[in-house]
């Protein structure tokens, strides 16, 4: 689940870099699928392990720039910080 800052925060920033942080009440939850394989292998003298794993992730949480909907203000904050949810693709 989004957790609150995610979700609600609203900061405004002054002090430079000044970047304002948005929360966006629209995301969705995270869902996760993973698949993983291992093999180990014991010798007499050595030891062998190997695994891989891959994972899809609908609707992860990314941290975005957005256009600063409170515009330039008193300096130059052309930007801000926000949550959007994504689809992720992770493997190793």
């Amino acid at each position: 689940m989004p957790d609150a800052q995610e979700l609600y925060i609203g900061l405004q920033r002054m002090m430079s870099p000044a970047t304002n942080w948005i929360g966006n009440p629209d995301l969705d939850p995270s869902r996760n699928n993973q698949a993983e394989v291992g093999i180990k292998f014991n010798g007499d003298i050595f030891f062998l392990s190997g695994s891989a794993y891959y994972s899809r992730i609908d609707d992860y949480i990314n941290l975005v720039k957005v256009p600063d909907p409170d515009g330039a203000g008193m300096g130059p904050m052309l930007e801000a910080k926000t949550y959007r949810n994504i689809d992720a693709e992770l493997y190793g």
